[in-house]
């Protein structure tokens, strides 16, 4: 594909436009480019390599469903790099709710068994 492989916004721009019309090789591209920085990014706010993979594979996954609402008022990167910090924030906040779960379960276990001692079992299955 001609033109592509060419760093700049211009360049940028027209494998962008290229992308929002379903050029595989253009979005593959984009993804060669960002995922990186945007695994970096991920990675300092989930503290995990594996899980902030996961998280850039989901976003620009959300980036190729969605790219037709991308408008081109800021660079694709700040557009990309917010999708992947709002997905990793989310993938934060679902942990959370799950460790606050188990941890109600626990409680509310060795309160009904008047047990005080907190066992393994109890953590695993408490999901």
């Amino acid at each position: 594909m001609q033109g592509i492989s060419r760093q700049g916004p211009d360049e940028e721009a027209l494998i962008v436009e290229m992308a929002k019309r379903r050029h595989e090789a253009a979005f593959g591209q984009l993804w060669l480019r960002h995922r990186r920085r945007l695994s970096y990014a991920a990675s300092r706010i989930l503290r995990n390599h594996y899980d902030a993979e996961d998280v850039v594979r989901e976003s620009f996954l959300k980036a190729y469903c969605h790219i037709h609402n991308f408008d081109g008022r800021s660079q694709f990167s700040i557009w990309i790099t917010r999708t992947v910090i709002d997905t990793a924030l989310m993938s934060v906040r679902k942990d959370d709710d799950m460790l606050t779960y188990q941890s109600m379960m626990v409680s509310q276990r060795m309160r009904a068994t008047g047990n005080c001692r907190i066992d393994h079992r109890m953590l695993s299955n408490a999901s």
